[in-house]
């Protein structure tokens, strides 16, 4: 039965998919709001950091995908590559080839792009989730008890819409705004704990030599 009418989830990424996947089961009607255009078919998007890299989904994420989506893990069988860390992959460490050896370590690989439209693919499947792409959001929406009651947005038209929600989810990611208008609205600045973990990595698309 559901807890209550509507829920709004802003960010239409990986975390706003899963979140909008989970509120689905919850509240009879989800709107998720994406600023970007979605598109149809697996591309990188602007917005996405690392979006062009090469993802692997360990069991946990796969498995709680699965959960949320039953039958993803066929979904992204379909396309996705499921190779064997030590069989499949070759580490290259201190000018030497490391040795290839059977841990038993299975994982899929795929692009971002890929995995984020099969997620966006299982979403679609649920009847009562909207997703509304192209608009921003401007500001937040107070109740006069001071309670988020919804969002402000703008299409790229210049069109103004206000969407009220029982529950607002902000999964919009490392630029979320959203510390910023609690605060201007006087609720103190939102403590936040930053973890550097001094590690630093790039990645590049080989073609592989026959020999």
């Amino acid at each position: 039965m559901p807890l209550a009418d509507r829920a709004l989830v802003l960010g239409g990424g990986i975390a706003g998919l899963a979140a909008a996947g989970v509120a689905a089961r919850y509240f009879r009607e989800v709107i998720l709001v994406e600023r970007d255009n979605l598109p149809a078919e697996p591309a990188v998007r602007k917005g996405v950091p690392q979006g062009a890299q090469i993802h692997n989904l360990l069991a946990y994420g796969l498995n709680s995908f699965d959960a949320i989506f039953p039958g993803f893990r066929e979904r992204l069988a379909e396309d996705a590559i499921l190779a064997d860390y030590g069989k499949d992959l070759r580490g290259f460490t201190n000018g030497k080839w490391q040795p290839q050896r059977d841990f038993g370590l299975t994982s899929y690989f795929q692009s971002r792009p890929l995995l984020e439209h099969k997620i966006r693919q299982s979403l679609t499947t649920c009847p009562n989730v909207t997703i509304r792409e192209g608009l921003s959001v401007e500001e937040l929406v107070f109740s006069d008890s001071g309670c988020v009651t919804g969002v402000v947005c703008e299409s790229r038209s210049g069109t103004i819409e206000t969407l009220l929600a029982d529950l607002t989810l902000d999964c919009t990611g490392r630029g979320s705004q959203t510390p910023d208008r609690l605060e201007k609205a006087g609720y103190g600045r939102v403590k936040t704990q930053r973890i550097g973990i001094q590690l630093v990595y790039a990645t590049a698309f080989f073609r592989k030599r026959p020999e």
